[in-house]
């Protein structure tokens, strides 16, 4: 398939509205057409702000549409969460997310700490000293609850870049809250009209061999970042999340236009068998890993 647009997301699990001046650690979305020279970067103070531009550019597009998103869209194997839709469907009954953006990300994730491991500390780690909640700690457990897989297996295939864990709630990189709100996000984006014939790679698009009008997938913007840095047209940004949207876009449509859609959407050659089925039932991937 080829894509006629592509639109990238920076996520933030934010608990308040970003200032009206663009700032880091808040809602970045892009998008890049076909024949387009640069992208068009916008910054949302607001998840739902985040949510109506990436809704309106998928509608409008006059073709297929990939979308994507930093953060997991599943947990570890084992974990006795799942992923992909039924993750979204799954949040949906727990996760508050009000129009401000207060939500109660560290509620959940402590109630699920609960269930996950009775009686012991973990797997959801890493709050402010202020949130104070049984089952949910600021510091990683230790030892670590040894019946729950810290790492999905894109995060051990990608462990010399230092890529975090999905348990992990709070401080520098982490990626946990956006987990838990991202994916409640994407679950409302599905019950939107334009998101009807929507599938989650890879959940439900056999890798890269069942793609849809639109397809919405995991992506890490370091993997293309590192190399794109200096690119004009992504360090003409001076925050960095801006610039690592540009990066992953142009990134994308690059390896796309030069036919390489099996190197970014498809199973890396070193995966077994067991591992592509586990990463296609539960845990997810990240495209161009």
């Amino acid at each position: 398939m080829s894509f006629a647009r592509l639109i990238m997301a920076d996520w933030s699990a934010a608990n308040s509205p970003g200032p009206i001046r663009p700032r880091k650690d808040r809602c970045w979305v892009g998008k890049l057409d076909t024949g387009e020279a640069e992208p068009d970067l916008a910054y949302c103070r607001t998840r739902q702000q985040a949510l109506d531009r990436i809704a309106g550019w998928t509608a409008e597009s006059a073709g297929p549409v990939l979308v994507g998103f930093d953060f997991p869209f599943g947990y570890p194997a084992g974990s006795s969460l799942p992923g992909g839709r039924a993750l979204c469907d799954q949040l949906a009954h727990h996760i508050e997310d009000a129009p401000n953006d207060r939500n109660n990300r560290f509620e959940v994730a402590a109630r699920l700490n609960r269930c996950l491991n009775p009686g012991g500390e973990g797997p959801f780690w890493g709050c402010p000293a202020s949130v104070r909640l049984p089952g949910l700690r600021p510091t990683r457990p230790s030892p670590w609850p040894a019946h729950i897989t810290e790492y999905r297996l894109a995060e051990r295939h990608l462990k010399d870049h230092r890529i975090q864990t999905v348990w992990k709630l709070a401080y520098p990189a982490s990626v946990g809250s956006q987990v838990l709100m991202g994916m409640h996000a994407i679950g409302r984006l599905l019950q939107q009209p334009a998101f009807a014939k929507a599938r989650l790679w890879p959940f439900e698009t056999g890798w890269h061999h069942e793609l849809s009008p639109v397809t919405i997938a995991e992506i890490w913007p370091h993997l293309f970042f590192r190399d794109r840095r200096d690119d004009p047209q992504a360090a003409a940004h001076p925050i960095r999340d801006a610039g690592q949207v540009a990066a992953t876009l142009l990134g994308i449509r690059e390896g796309l236009a030069a036919g390489r859609i099996a190197d970014l959407l498809g199973p890396p050659a070193a995966l077994s068998p067991q591992d592509r089925a586990t990463a296609t039932a539960q845990e997810g991937w990240i495209v161009g890993a």
